[in-house]
């Protein structure tokens, strides 16, 4: 459903791309049933690993195979709002974000409400509040008076704030974001460390670090 949804964006917004699904770990016969599916929605292009790969080996794995300009990074579970693809793109391509090397769309749960994805770089006393879930138990004020003390810097510096405006943050959930070529052969791909976790933080430091933005 969502590479159905994500093509006909695509062809909406006349843009010209190329789709390529990573896969984890299929039989034969799954793999032939995927396969028919793809080619049904016109995707000639499809990885499937005999073993699974993580979260930046799988996606550096496509960057390095596509010489494109700019490139969307997403999970398989995503539901499209209408206009989501055209709309990032006309952000990237606004002269004042050119130095915008990833941005992220809000991100809705599917009943509608807000899914926080946005957060300061960790810390050793942020990391253990969120071991504790201390935000979630003391709720309310004092979670939002927690997220200040902790990752000060407004709206977008913690994952508590109302998510209806643009901004600015140290790091951003990676389930769907588009990137810039310019920015990743300047900073790098992810770093392959793990199946999954952690990678695009890392990722956005290194791009911070070098004058780019995470909005």
């Amino acid at each position: 459903e969502f590479l159905r949804s994500l093509q006909l964006q695509l062809e909406d917004a006349s843009l010209s791309s190329i789709v390529i699904p990573t896969i984890n770990g299929l039989d034969d016969e799954e793999t032939w049933g995927l396969k028919r599916e793809l080619a049904a929605l016109r995707i000639r292009s499809v990885i499937v690993n005999e073993e699974p790969r993580g979260f930046a080996a799988n996606h550096n794995h496509v960057i390095s195979k596509v010489d494109a300009r700019l490139y969307l990074i997403s999970n398989d579970d995503v539901t499209l709002c209408p206009d989501t693809i055209a709309s990032l793109v006309s952000f990237m391509d606004r002269a004042e974000n050119q130095r915008v090397g990833v941005v992220s769309p809000r991100l809705l749960n599917y009943d509608g409400s807000i899914q926080p994805c946005t957060y300061s770089f960790p810390t050793l006393p942020r990391a253990l509040i969120g071991m504790a879930d201390l935000r979630k138990r003391v709720g309310g004020r004092m979670a939002v008076l927690l997220a200040r003390i902790f990752s000060p810097g407004g709206d977008g510096a913690s994952s508590i704030w109302t998510h209806d405006h643009q901004a600015d943050v140290d790091t951003l959930r990676g389930a769907f974001v588009v990137v810039r070529r310019q920015c990743i052969d300047e900073v790098g791909t992810m770093d392959d460390v793990a199946l999954v976790g952690g990678e695009e933080t890392e990722w956005h430091r290194r791009m911070r670090n070098a004058g780019w933005r995470v909005v």
